[in-house]
């Protein structure tokens, strides 16, 4: 069994600061757990962020990782009955605005899965 070290405890870390360090390290990894483990913990640093700060994280965010973060979005979206879709379509709007149609043409197209 992997274990993904959890560094996050809710109102210790800002939410960007989180997504900033975690997307990019989580993604990639290949057992289904880790997989599924990771998605957790993305979601739940993005439903520690304010509706109003959303924006401003998806905006400080590179490009690579604005694709990362669309990938983790569209994998929970798999989830209905384990994550909020008012969450992730809130987040999903403002990834959209930052990466556009081509981030989401380049997370279909991906053949690497979060």
């Amino acid at each position: 069994m992997v274990v993904v070290p959890v560094l996050w405890l809710p109102g210790t870390v800002s939410a960007a600061a989180l997504t900033r360090g975690w997307i990019g390290r989580l993604a990639g990894w290949l057992h289904v757990n880790t997989q599924e483990r990771a998605t957790q913990l993305v979601v739940e640093a993005l439903a520690a962020a304010r509706p109003s700060d959303i924006a401003a994280i998806v905006g400080q965010l590179p490009p690579q990782l604005v694709d990362t973060l669309m990938k983790y979005l569209y994998r929970a979206m798999a989830s209905p009955d384990v994550f909020s879709s008012a969450l992730l379509l809130s987040w999903h709007e403002k990834v959209y605005e930052v990466g556009g149609v081509g981030s989401v043409v380049r997370v279909l197209t991906d053949r690497r899965s979060v």
